[in-house]
């Protein structure tokens, strides 16, 4: 979990202005989405290893591009933060989503790429899974759509000291001519890093100004629902 349920990000301080909630809280909401993907990735790659039913390779493989897509988000809200030395040097570990975000998001634009390298339009994802049970190691790749035989190497090497469960989530994608590789256990561990530094001085500026959390669970990510009268 990127937000714990006590964090202060949860109970933000109601002496906060309009605009300082909105920032902070739009960190919250895109950190819950990326840990909704990435378990929601995790648990379909789990049933993929263990051989059970799971969801889709198409809606699998978007489990991962969305996460690509709500770190930058993140990283957006987080640069509207104030800082009185434009000093946001504490993103520089995502940087290396952009590449990645940028093909995703002009896919359209890159069919000619694809068309030409002979590639997977939404790219490759692969990991290795070692089952806690059996001891049992495996590397897995999915491939969405119809398979070509990419002129890139779009395999990872299996990992000789696979530790229990999940290591080596790599995406992989063909842009500009070239493949790029993503490690999304390192950027989900990257954001939870960031959290953490972001909580501690939230804490500590909340508590130099004498400011107290304060419970939002009534008056946050709120559902409404309205009887139609027929007429």
């Amino acid at each position: 979990m990127i937000i714990k349920e006590d964090s202060i990000l949860n109970n933000l301080p109601k002496e906060l202005l309009p605009q300082q909630l909105i920032i902070l809280d739009g960190l919250r909401i895109t950190s819950n989405l990326i840990d909704y993907y990435y378990n929601q990735l995790l648990n379909e790659l789990l049933n993929i290893s263990t051989k059970k039913k799971h969801v889709g390779i198409p809606i699998i493989i978007d489990f991962a591009w969305q996460i690509l897509d709500n770190t930058k988000k993140f990283n957006s809200f987080y640069k509207k933060l104030p800082s009185t030395t434009n000093d946001y040097t504490i993103l520089d570990p995502l940087s290396c989503i952009y590449d990645f975000r940028n093909t995703y998001q002009h896919i359209d634009e890159r069919i000619g790429i694809s068309i030409k390298n002979e590639a997977q339009l939404f790219g490759a994802l692969h990991w290795n899974y070692k089952d806690n049970l059996s001891n049992k190691a495996l590397a897995g790749t999915i491939l969405p759509g119809i398979y070509i035989n990419c002129k890139f190497n779009l395999q990872v090497k299996k990992s000789n000291n696979c530790e229990t469960g999940f290591s080596n989530i790599i995406l992989q994608t063909i842009d500009n001519n070239k493949r790029n590789d993503i490690s999304i256990i390192d950027l989900i561990i990257k954001i939870q890093n960031i959290i953490i530094k972001l909580e501690e001085t939230l804490n500590l500026q909340f508590k130099e100004k004498k400011v107290l959390p304060y419970n939002w669970e009534r008056e946050k990510d709120i559902t409404i629902l309205g009887k139609v009268e027929d007429k």
